[in-house]
């Protein structure tokens, strides 16, 4: 009996945390575009990796993403592999591979 009354407090007490702990005051937004990675280098500026490897920049939300770069022939349906470092709004550093597996 006590363990049943203690775990039904623990599942109250965590889903009071959570509740209690979840951010007020943001925003949903809607990406354009299916993202591997994202930098967020403040409110409204950002570099982003997409999952046709796609090197995206904005300065004006998430929403409004501007393709910089296509990584030509690097397609992940064939094997080829992007990753990014996103240093600032001025930096990104990124590596990518075409290679077949046999």
């Amino acid at each position: 009996m006590i363990t049943k009354k203690f775990t039904i407090f623990l599942i109250l007490f965590c889903c009071f945390s959570l509740t209690a702990c979840s951010p007020k005051g943001y925003k949903s937004v809607v990406c354009p575009y299916k993202l591997k990675q994202l930098h967020m280098c403040s409110a409204n500026s950002a570099w982003g990796l997409s999952c046709e490897n796609e090197i995206l920049f904005t300065e004006n939300g998430l929403e409004n993403f501007t393709p910089v770069r296509t990584l030509e022939n690097v397609n992940r349906s064939t094997d080829g592999y992007a990753n990014a470092a996103f240093i600032d709004e001025q930096a990104a550093y990124i590596t990518y591979s075409n290679f077949a597996l046999e």
